[in-house]
């Protein structure tokens, strides 16, 4: 870089900079990494606002359906606002040798110093960045385990070839004061339930974006909800994510939760290994395993033409009288077990045709979980 001159250093010492803290905006640029696509269709959504004013630093990124807003004290007295590459000032920030730097806005971009390190950074100026997010009008008060809640779930919403409306998780908080949070793939759903004194009912269908990057914004503190027609924000300490909920129609869900009159108990980890073990032989276009229940065990299968044959069996709490036979996706069984709390998992069935559901034996929620078998 080339050595700048005493006159344009001695620029920087005027009241046209703010020092800023690493730490606090570089968690906001953490999250904010989730909200900002990798490849914009728009140049203006690959940027963050940062706007200066009274001592405070107000950060803006949006995709246009989601908007993760941030604000963490300065100190000085400079004012301005400028979008920026977001991306690239996240890369920047990670390697900054302070704890503190300056930052501040000209005419010809943003410029931080940090030491005897400078950057200039291009620049967009605050009125080409899309209008903030309306805030909603109905407060609700979440959980305080909501992000378990998230967890629970997120792992079966759909994927972007999926119904538009799968895309997402059900938020539902009833009259007698139960949420449920539900999500479906289409092959296996996740159902969780617990208590919510909402003061009001809720049914809207949140995308499986705003969920992820919600539950990273929760691994700091818990959150406050308001809920609109269209839209959804989430505020945590100095941070506010808002976001427009799904348009469609959610499936009838309730129409898939199976009854049963079989069960068994095995313990998770166990249970866990065996199907990462056998899964590993399973036939790459289907990832399928056989699954058998008998008496007090269950058998895993696994063969494929590329690699060969595996079986295992897991010792379990089950008396059939007869052995049942099904098939499974190994990818839904490995999803559930990866989030269910340790100790014993049970499955509930009534034949190897018919959905299954699984449940974590202890947990204080309410976790129901419905795969389809396959046909082997």
């Amino acid at each position: 870089m080339a050595k700048r001159s005493t006159v344009e250093k001695a620029k920087t010492t005027t009241k046209s900079k703010v020092t800023v803290s690493r730490r606090q905006i570089q968690r906001y640029l953490e999250l904010a990494a989730g909200v900002v696509p990798p490849k914009p269709r728009i140049a203006t959504l690959g940027n963050v606002l940062l706007d200066v004013k009274g001592g405070r630093l107000r950060m803006r990124a949006t995709n246009l359906d989601l908007e993760l807003c941030g604000v963490c004290d300065v100190d000085g007295d400079a004012s301005f606002s400028a979008g920026v590459n977001a991306r690239k000032l996240r890369e920047i920030v990670n390697l900054l040798p302070s704890q503190e730097f300056d930052i501040y806005a000209d005419r010809s971009g943003v410029r931080i110093e940090c030491g005897r390190l400078y950057y200039r950074m291009l620049s967009m100026g605050s009125k080409d960045f899309p209008e903030a997010f309306k805030e909603p009008d109905r407060p609700l008060a979440l959980p305080p385990d909501f992000r378990e809640l998230i967890e629970s779930v997120l792992f079966s919403t759909g994927s972007e070839t999926s119904s538009y409306a799968l895309q997402g998780a059900k938020l539902e908080i009833r009259k007698n004061g139960r949420l449920r949070l539900v999500a479906t793939n289409g092959h296996a759903l996740s159902l969780v339930e617990t208590d919510c004194d909402a003061g009001h009912e809720v049914d809207c269908v949140i995308p499986k974006q705003t969920l992820s990057v919600l539950s990273r914004l929760l691994e700091d503190e818990g959150c406050a909800m308001l809920y609109g027609e269209t839209g959804v924000q989430f505020k945590t300490g100095d941070r506010t994510l808002s976001g427009r909920t799904v348009a469609g129609v959610f499936p009838d869900y309730e129409k898939v939760l199976p009854s049963h009159t079989l069960g068994a108990t095995v313990g998770r980890d166990v249970f866990a290994e065996a199907v990462r073990r056998t899964g590993l032989c399973a036939d790459e276009r289907c990832n399928a395993i056989r699954v058998m229940f008998r008496d007090g065990e269950i058998e895993l299968r696994a063969a494929s033409e590329e690699t060969g044959e595996a079986e295992e069996v897991v010792t379990a709490k089950l008396s059939l009288g007869r052995t049942i036979e099904t098939g499974f996706n190994a990818k839904y069984l490995r999803d559930f077990l990866a989030i269910a709390p340790e100790g014993d998992v049970q499955i509930y069935f009534k034949d190897g045709k018919k959905p299954f559901e699984m449940r974590p034996a202890d947990s204080r929620r309410t976790h129901r979980y419905i795969v389809m078998p396959m046909a082997l």
